[in-house]
């Protein structure tokens, strides 16, 4: 019997950039949101080399994965019978799934645009994930609502307010339609989280004002410190007036805040907790949030964070070691 032994994390990491190179080899230049395009092969790539610690590979992978992208904010449209001036959050239909009709063969005409860098398309009636039943009771009936350490992070300019929660602040993220709830498209990897997985990488590298530059893409798109309101344009149009935040004051100040703000950024998505564990930060939350049960306001044993490993694998393997603490 041969024995053979387990990679170790940085010959695993080697072995899928092998698999990405070859597939970007063979992949066309498409950037449809819908596929495995060359734009998803390099975002993927680009997590892992954040995932390594190799930011310059990290670096240049998100550029070649974000391109010429443009998040989606907020525009000035004009009431047809006032002509007053509307702020109008282009963020809320990238959540108006299912894209069906010409959005499935034509990607100028998919309403998530550029915001979506793959996704996999659920269509009604098709046996595809139900991917909002996840997130309610099995009637469908309660979805789930930010925690009281999240919402408070959303000020009132923010347009995430409006395009993630419904008015009574409950996750309107994959919710679906009246008719069809439940069934939206899974968002797997976002032009923003490419943009702050690179401005993460460069404030690794000391590169403040480069990281500091792409946070300020994402917190100017959602209008995340802006004041929100509209100033004159000096020709009787009108503009939207933001507040930048302060530049970053160190790296440890720039992980901070990009880490807020992928907070604010991606609820129900999934990214929190490897964003946490990848900067070797703790669970924290608000008094609000604790119960009697659980009262617990910090949770610093991030090794109950990750899954064991099953019992049989060592057994059927002796070069595997269980995950620390447990």
């Amino acid at each position: 019997m041969e024995l053979h032994l387990v990679d170790n994390m940085q010959t695993s990491y080697q072995n899928v950039l092998a698999d990405l190179n070859a597939a970007l080899a063979l992949n066309p230049s498409n950037t449809y949101n819908k596929y495995i395009s060359r734009d998803a092969l390099n975002a993927m790539k680009a997590q892992v080399y954040l995932a390594m610690g190799d930011y310059p590979n990290a670096i240049t992978a998100a550029d070649l994965a974000v391109g010429a992208k443009q998040l989606k904010g907020a525009t000035v449209s004009y009431d047809t019978t006032t002509g007053a001036p509307l702020m109008v959050n282009n963020l809320t239909p990238v959540w108006a799934d299912p894209i069906t009709g010409a959005g499935l063969t034509n990607p100028a005409s998919a309403v998530d645009g550029p915001e979506v860098i793959f996704q996999q398309i659920n269509i009604v009636g098709a046996s595809s994930v139900n991917i909002g039943g996840l997130y309610t009771s099995p009637s469908l009936g309660t979805f789930w609502s930010p925690s009281t350490t999240l919402l408070p992070k959303y000020n009132s300019a923010d347009l995430r307010r409006a395009a993630y929660l419904t008015s009574n602040s409950v996750f309107k993220k994959y919710y679906g339609t009246a008719q069809n709830r439940g069934i939206a498209n899974v968002k797997a990897i976002r032009t923003a989280e490419i943009i702050l997985l690179r401005a993460e990488a460069k404030a690794k590298s000391g590169n403040l004002t480069g990281a500091y530059n792409d946070y300020l893409l994402v917190r100017k798109a959602r209008n995340g410190n802006g004041s929100n309101t509209l100033v004159p344009a000096g020709t009787g149009g009108f503009t939207i007036q933001y507040t930048n935040d302060a530049n970053f004051t160190s790296a440890t100040d720039a992980i901070d805040k990009i880490l807020e703000e992928r907070f604010r950024e991606f609820p129900l998505e999934g990214k929190r907790l490897s964003d946490l564990k990848r900067n070797d930060k703790i669970v924290t939350r608000a008094t609000t949030d604790a119960t009697a049960a659980y009262p617990n306001t910090t949770f610093p044993n991030v090794d109950k964070m990750t899954l064991p490993i099953p019992y049989s694998e060592i057994f059927a393997n002796p070069n595997i070691q269980q995950n620390v603490g447990w």
